[in-house]
């Protein structure tokens, strides 16, 4: 990855009986965001107390802001909100630095 960029943390707890509905929204997400311009990846890490993580990185700001923007993200959002999750996190920042081997 270029020096620079956006780096996205999402912390979740889906709520058990909205599991299946989480996994189905997930996946539609997932597959919208893969496409967009400036996206370089993002990876789900399940904790060991059962909390979901997705890091997700961009190669800048105004394409992290397209995603966050985009009205079918927008839309996952608000089901989130509205119940789909029992708690969540978001943190988001600049990269400034990084460092890789291999």
């Amino acid at each position: 990855m270029p020096e620079g960029g956006i780096i996205a943390a999402f912390r979740t707890r889906p709520a058990a009986e909205t599991l299946t509905e989480f996994d189905a929204l997930y996946a539609e997400m997932s597959a919208i965001v893969s496409a967009m311009p400036g996206h370089l990846g993002h990876k789900v890490f399940t904790a060991d107390d059962g909390e979901l993580v997705v890091i997700a990185e961009w190669a800048d700001r105004e394409s992290f802001l397209a995603w966050d923007k985009h009205p079918d993200h927008e839309r996952a959002k608000q089901l989130g909100k509205a119940g789909l999750l029992r708690q969540y996190d978001v943190a988001v920042g600049d990269i400034f630095e990084h460092h890789r081997k291999g």
